[in-house]
């Protein structure tokens, strides 16, 4: 991960400053309230269907409806390719006010130890479910809402950062028995690793910038990471076969202060909740498109061998992932929980007809 520079720090101090004295009770389009918003992702990418990447659609869809819907009064300033810092830091800035929000991937469990509940291994069949979940569940209402009164992070939108497959140098992960004694790169995440060594393989928590030379030089075997970004990192370099096993599905959670949002008018609450919702949307279809899209032609044009796992191969992976990942955070966030968001995405099944 990428460490602040100097002239990130000084960046940020000057953006306290200004944020402490920008604070209108009724922005205007005349002194408008400036909101600055952080994430790690570019705003482009090289593909030729969308060059959008989804965290700054998210962003940018966002920025527009909202100087748009409030006539100029909230002024939108966006900070993509980590200018202040990786996403743990964003995070932290959030909640201390020097921004008012930004776009993370994996890292809110860090600060709200129950959003790990949605790294259960295969608890999702298919995006649409975890959309669903997302969308109309009261158990993620209620979750959003403890996690506002507790860490000061309202969750505006929940985006779609990928669905998480495994890939590897020299062969297909087909069944749990491939990945016996392998050296997998996890994220340094105890839910990850606890997956691995259910499968009997070797996880080697790294950040994800020395994943590349990692497998460039033989430190680890294989990795686990959505399609998109395979592709844009140009991982298939360096391994030559991918499963689309779909073991995780990956957040992109736009997050913002709460006293910054408490702090604005009804009416522009108001714009900024169904201008996250929109931006929401646009995001995970940006990423659908990654994904299934360009994403999967460039690693099937550069020549990398994809596998497509059945039911029954994908239900042999989740036998072995699931319990111990489960009796884990039944132990740390609580049995309820956990059966809270099982008992969700039964529902979500149920209702989209799986």
């Amino acid at each position: 991960m990428r460490k602040i520079s100097i002239i990130s720090v000084i960046t940020l101090c000057l953006l306290l400053a200004v944020s402490m004295v920008s604070m209108a009770v009724n922005p205007t389009p005349d002194n408008p309230v400036v909101m600055r918003i952080s994430y790690n992702a570019p705003e482009t990418l090289n593909t030729e269907v969308v060059q959008w990447e989804q965290e700054h659609g998210l962003a940018f869809i966002f920025k527009n409806l909202v100087e748009s819907g409030t006539d100029g009064a909230v002024k939108v300033e966006l900070y993509p390719n980590a200018q202040l810092g990786d996403n743990k830091a964003s995070v932290e800035m959030v909640m201390n006010g020097s921004i008012q929000g930004c776009v993370e991937t994996g890292v809110l469990a860090g600060f709200y130890p129950e959003f790990e509940v949605i790294n259960i291994p295969y608890l999702f069949k298919s995006p649409e479910i975890a959309w669903y979940v997302f969308d109309n569940s009261e158990y993620w209402t209620n979750l959003k809402e403890d996690m506002r009164e507790k860490t000061g992070l309202r969750l505006l939108a929940m985006g779609q950062n990928g669905v998480r497959h495994f890939s590897h140098s020299d062969k297909f992960i087909k069944s749990p028995a491939d990945l016996k004694g392998q050296k997998m790169r996890v994220m340094q995440s105890p839910v990850f690793v606890r997956m691995m060594k259910a499968f009997d393989a070797n996880p080697v928590p790294m950040a994800f910038s020395e994943l590349y030379t990692s497998l460039q030089t033989g430190v680890v075997d294989g990795q686990e990471n959505p399609v998109s970004v395979i592709a844009v990192n140009n991982l298939n370099e360096v391994q030559n076969y991918l499963t689309l096993d779909g073991h995780l599905w990956s957040e992109d959670g736009f997050v913002i202060n709460d006293d910054f949002y408490n702090s604005l008018p009804e009416e522009i609450q108001i714009v900024m909740i169904q201008a996250a919702r929109q931006a929401e949307v646009v995001n995970r279809g940006i990423e659908t498109i990654h994904s299934s899209g360009p994403g999967l032609e460039k690693l099937k044009d550069e020549g990398m061998n994809i596998y497509v796992p059945t039911m029954e191969e994908k239900t042999a992976f989740a036998e072995i992932a699931q319990p111990p990942v489960v009796e884990y955070l039944q132990d740390k966030i609580g049995e309820e929980t956990v059966a809270g968001m099982l008992e969700a995405v039964s529902n979500a099944e149920e209702a989209l007809g799986y």
